[in-house]
């Protein structure tokens, strides 16, 4: 049996933004561009994302959507404010 060689090939980007957080019932009932939308709210649901305190942390969360099945890890990188 052959096995594939891990390679950093970027698979896909997207940006997101802290401060989205869907729930559970959202992500089974919602389609792709209505997840996208919400996931992509620069300022984060109840303006979340302004005003951030230093040293504060805001939760955020990202979606794969088509992830290739021999897909094993991922990384994210976070970028600051513009």
């Amino acid at each position: 049996m052959e096995r594939e060689v891990a390679t950093d090939a970027v698979l896909a980007q997207e940006a997101v933004y802290a401060g989205n957080i869907l729930s559970g019932e959202t992500i089974r009932k919602g389609d792709r561009d209505t997840l996208s939308k919400i996931l992509g709210n620069r300022f984060g649901e109840r303006l979340a994302n302004m005003n951030v305190a230093p040293n504060k942390a805001i939760p955020f969360m990202v979606v794969f959507f088509d992830a290739p099945a021999t897909m094993d890890s991922y990384r994210l990188e976070a970028k600051d404010s513009e």
